[in-house]
């Protein structure tokens, strides 16, 4: 029979995870591109809506924080070695094994993702076994932190206590049936709720069973203090307003409104209509009649008394332009992100030594977000060989990635050859000019040229002396 009682861990990790929800769900809409527009007035959302501007899809400058620092986070090999350095060929391949059977060069990519979007992410492992209970391989599988979360111990905050992963198993409409599991060093408990019950109330959850095993922790955990982009969205929200508000405004700038101004002294010529021209259903309070003074592009104002003609000019661009260059001025300062993400066009007007000025904090950020990951799946790899049958204390991984620097600043050969070179006809000439003068005589000069062209070869000179 199934325990009604609640567990308290169950209990203070459903906690946790509500309160991380929408955190979670906001950085997933602004990475999206979805954020909800905020409107001054009721009356401004109501005539956007009239138009349907307000469903107009947003200018996504938040995303790019977060694809500026994947770009440069990706894995180049795994290398196992023994504590002593050399290569361990057996774990090598198994760990080779591993690589193809998890399609890891497909799914690490979605790990770095999730941990730059949502501040979180699980790498969860865990033995296949054969009919004779043997493991034959280890399943190294990418989790949503919105389905996962960890709780750490409140003595040793480093130290993991446990971990609570949420799904739905039966998702028939109206008789969801949702699954819980607590999982420990050595045990896990699993919690169904009865169907149509809501998983966030924590009466909904029965005790099912415990599982015994000897895995250790299989639920790894990567995290960062932000999301990439998180500060990133007030700038966004500003951004899709100015958008919104100059795209309401680009019909008046093709089709102005007009309008015409009667002098009040001229006569009234509306006494000239005869009333057979009235509409006799016209009805003056009803609200779908429409105004003679219409908002609409080209609308003509028709007033009596025309002694002016005239028209109203539009909103200026700039207005809205001006202020949105700030505003991504902004995001690039706020997030680390240089402003070339946002503007391609910049990294063709500067050098590569500016370009490479430009992207220190970026590079240093990512740098710091490598040993951050590296910690973790080092972690996860030596635990998938240890459950191989690999003595954990004769393994060692070693993480290496491909290269930080982008490759618009990455030193060009031929760049390289052609200042080395450069260097070379500058030094000539003044070894030149050093003879002409009396500072050196010619063997001196011989003797420094030829050192300069052994060094500029690559060649070692073992000479002490004079040098170029």
């Amino acid at each position: 029979m199934a325990d009604t009682n609640v567990d308290p861990d169950l209990e203070y990790a459903l906690e946790k995870m509500r309160d991380q929800r929408p955190g979670y769900d906001e950085a997933e809409v602004f990475y999206e591109g979805r954020p909800q527009e905020v409107f001054s007035t009721a009356e401004v959302k109501r005539l956007l809506a009239k138009s349907s501007l307000d469903e107009l899809r947003n200018i996504n400058f938040s995303k790019t924080a977060v694809t500026a620092i994947l770009d440069l986070i990706q894995v180049e090999k795994v290398i196992v070695t023994h504590p002593d350095g050399r290569p361990h060929e057996e774990a090598q391949q198994a760990l080779d094994a591993l690589w193809r059977y998890n399609k890891l060069d497909l799914e690490l990519p979605k790990l770095w993702e999730k941990v730059s979007v949502f501040g979180d992410g699980y790498l969860f492992v865990w033995p296949v076994l054969d009919d004779n209970n043997n493991i034959v391989t280890v399943d190294i599988l990418v989790n949503d932190p919105r389905s996962v979360t960890a709780v750490y111990d409140e003595e040793r905050p480093r130290d993991l206590d446990y971990t609570l992963k949420v799904w739905c198993s039966n998702r028939t409409k109206g008789k969801e049936v949702h699954e819980a599991r607590l999982y420990y060093d050595d045990q896990i408990r699993v919690f169904r709720t009865k169907a149509g019950k809501s998983p966030t109330a924590v009466s909904s959850w029965e005790h099912v069973e415990d599982i015994e095993h000897e895995y250790g922790q299989p639920i790894h955990h990567f995290s960062i203090p932000y999301p990439d982009h998180y500060w990133t969205y007030t700038p966004q929200l500003v951004i899709n307003k100015l958008v919104i508000a100059h795209v309401a405004t680009i019909d008046h700038q093709g089709w102005p409104q007009r309008y015409g101004l009667q002098d009040p002294q001229l006569d009234d010529t509306s006494s000239q209509f005869d009333a057979d021209d009235l509409d006799e259903n016209f009805d003056p309070e009803d609200s779908d009649n429409e105004t003679r003074l219409s908002a609409s592009p080209g609308a003509f104002w028709h007033l009596r008394g025309y002694k002016a003609v005239g028209q109203f000019d539009a909103a200026n661009p700039s207005a809205f332009t001006a202020p949105m260059d700030w505003y991504v001025k902004a995001m690039s300062q706020t997030s680390g992100t240089p402003m070339d993400y946002f503007d391609p066009q910049l990294r063709g007007q500067v050098s590569g030594e500016a370009l490479k000025v430009a992207r220190a904090p970026l590079i240093s950020k990512a740098n710091d977000r490598k040993d951050i990951l590296q910690a973790g799946l080092k972690d996860v790899f030596e635990r998938a060989l240890e459950l191989l049958g690999f003595d954990p204390d004769d393994i060692v991984v070693t993480i290496l990635w491909e290269s930080t620097e982008p490759d618009a600043i990455r030193p060009d050969p031929v760049d390289q050859e052609l200042d080395r070179t450069m260097k070379v006809m500058a030094a000539l000439n003044e070894l030149s000019s050093a003879v002409a003068v009396g500072l050196l005589t010619q063997q001196e000069a011989r003797t420094m040229m030829l050192q300069l062209q052994q060094l500029v070869s690559g060649e070692t000179v073992e000479k002490r002396g004079i040098t170029a």
